[in-house]
Order: C-alpha cells, then structure tokens, then sequence
C-alpha cells in the first residue's frame, strides 16, 4: 500500500513511515529524529474515547466512539513491552535481544461513524502488566493520521 501512496516501485526492508506522509529507511536516525521533531506538536482535530473495556476468556472486548470524518480507518493494536529474545542462530548468535511495541494483536476497519466494538482475541502469553491498548485513525486517502489513544493495562487494576 505504501509503495502505490509513495510511487515506490521498490518496497525494500528496514522501512519506516512516518504519519502516512515520510518514508524513509529506518536506520536513517538522523532522519527519524528530524521528521519526528516536526510531527511531534501535531494537534489533532479528532478525538477518541474507549469504553466498556472487558477482559473475558483471553478476550479484549471494548467499544471505541471518535468523532472522525468519513472515510477513515479506525486501527486497534495490543502491544507489549520488554520482551526478550534469545537468538541462536545467524548473525546475532548469542545474544538478547530486546523488543518494545510489539503487537500482539490487531484489528483495523472503516470507521463507520458510529460506536465501534471490537473484540480482539489476545495471546495467553500476554503480560498485562507490560501492556497497551493502542487506538488510532488515519485518513483512508492519504494515512495520515488523525486520532491517538493509548491505555495502558496497568492503570485499569
């Protein structure tokens, strides 16, 4: 998808993008702090509120409400974070690597202008304790982004 918004004819590894509007390659620091510097104060036009968060039989069931305009996307992600990995093999044998934001799990659709509920089956693995709830929108035309929020699992004991 992003090679078509891009006009990219190579999609190429490691890529980053940026707000639906930067792409570069993700080990380009300089550049991540640049772009990041300038979206950084973005204020955005929309607001989202979750509600009716439920945890039932590794179940993550909630509804989200925005106040988003047509033709957008609502994104829902389960991230966790510190985990660790042993690396056996490669050119990374022997080492630990350490992970943050990973998804866990993942649901995107239309937003439909109306209450939204999700219900997204979570990993038995997940530690709630290291985890998030992530919600976003983006613009389906040009994916940028209009809407954030986060809660954190750890703030609804």
């Amino acid at each position: 998808v992003y090679g078509k918004k891009f006009r990219n004819n190579s999609i190429y590894t490691p890529q980053m993008v940026v707000n639906g509007r930067y792409e570069f390659v993700g080990s380009d620091e300089r550049k991540l702090k640049q772009v990041v510097h300038t979206e950084k104060d973005m204020k955005f036009k929309t607001q989202i509120t979750v509600s009716r968060l439920e945890l039932k039989d590794q179940q993550l069931k909630f509804t989200i409400h925005s106040t988003t305009i047509d033709r957008s996307l609502l994104n829902v992600a389960v991230v966790e974070q510190q985990l660790a990995q042993q690396v056996t093999r490669g050119e990374n044998r022997g080492r630990t690597l350490n992970h943050d934001n990973v998804v866990r799990a993942y649901d995107s659709r239309q937003f439909n202008g109306k209450a939204n509920t999700f219900t997204l089956p979570l990993p038995s693995d997940l530690d709630f304790n290291k985890s998030s709830l992530i919600v976003y929108t983006q613009e389906e035309a040009t994916w940028q982004i209009n809407a954030t929020k986060k809660i954190d699992f750890k703030t609804l004991k």
